[in-house]
């Protein structure tokens, strides 16, 4: 009788055990970056990509460790793969995506075809799928600032190979055009609380002792200067696409986009295709 209570105790705690490590997979999604995001289709369609040269840019540290060979890149937080597709069109390069958000996925799998073949995980930051070192780089774009924290670094650590690279982009609406600047005055005081890239909250992390540890030298970084083209309901549905914004109620919303459409009004930009003036940082940094 002890020997059959204690077998069944063994195999109530494993139970526990596992269920709680499924559970941490995903609770570590801010709860704003889950609702936020909800609509998926919306920000596949508005959302800007990355200019070639930030990509490249990147990749060149990681080419510069590997050589020619073939390098296996993860993408992580990878949403509807705005650069899961950019880095498949690249040579010698295998990409995995993951990405925690069922939306996001189901967006990201219409980018699975000949030319852009890539497998999709389900995970999160802290818990990524996959066993040690088995990433030659990871790359997190327009995301880590939901996730900058030392349980990230040491997932994202412990999937590199001893030397790999671990590269973050992030593309930001550029202040230096007076109507730009207007309507980003207006959209950004709701941000309230969230994590945002352009706050750079994100930055602490990395002078931890712990990430220091992880990769020595802290990061480099570089800027890159771009446009995207762009209607008038784009730059508006653009700003819905933020977390912050989808997750406001309809009035607020439509007050909202009144107020986007008139500082377009003002500068003449409803009727025209608008050029969307970015700015795009890439931060690299290397695992010991």
């Amino acid at each position: 009788t002890l020997k059959l209570l204690s077998l069944l105790y063994m195999l109530g705690t494993r139970a526990s055990l596992l269920c709680l490590t499924m559970r941490r997979a995903f609770c570590h999604v801010h709860p704003v970056s889950a609702t936020g995001f909800s609509d998926a289709s919306v920000y596949s369609q508005v959302r800007p990509s990355y200019p070639s040269e930030a990509v490249d840019y990147a990749l060149s540290f990681v080419r510069g460790r590997q050589g020619a060979k073939n390098v296996k890149i993860l993408d992580l937080a990878a949403g509807t793969g705005k650069l899961t597709t950019s880095l498949c069109s690249k040579d010698n390069i295998k990409v995995v995506a993951c990405e925690p958000n069922d939306g996001m996925i189901a967006e990201l799998k219409k980018h699975q075809n000949n030319a852009s073949s890539f497998e999709i995980l389900k995970g999160t930051a802290q818990s990524i799928p996959v066993a040690d070192q088995t990433f030659d780089a990871v790359f997190v774009a327009q995301a880590f600032h939901w996730f900058d924290n030392i349980e990230s670094l040491e997932e994202i650590a412990r999937v590199l190979v001893p030397g790999g690279i671990f590269s973050c982009l992030w593309n930001l609406e550029s202040s230096s055009v007076p109507w730009m600047k207007e309507i980003r005055d207006i959209y950004e005081k709701y941000d309230g609380n969230v994590p945002q890239y352009r706050k750079n909250d994100w930055q602490r992390v990395f002078q931890t002792p712990r990430a220091l540890e992880l990769f020595p030298g802290g990061y480099v970084e570089k800027f890159f200067e771009h446009s995207q083209q762009a209607s008038a309901e784009e730059v508006w549905l653009r700003v819905l696409s933020k977390s912050y914004i989808s997750s406001l109620d309809a009035t607020c919303q439509r007050n909202l986009k009144q107020r986007v459409f008139q500082v377009l009004q003002q500068y003449n930009l409803i009727d025209t295709t608008i050029s969307v003036p970015m700015d795009t940082r890439v931060i690299i940094c290397s695992k010991v």
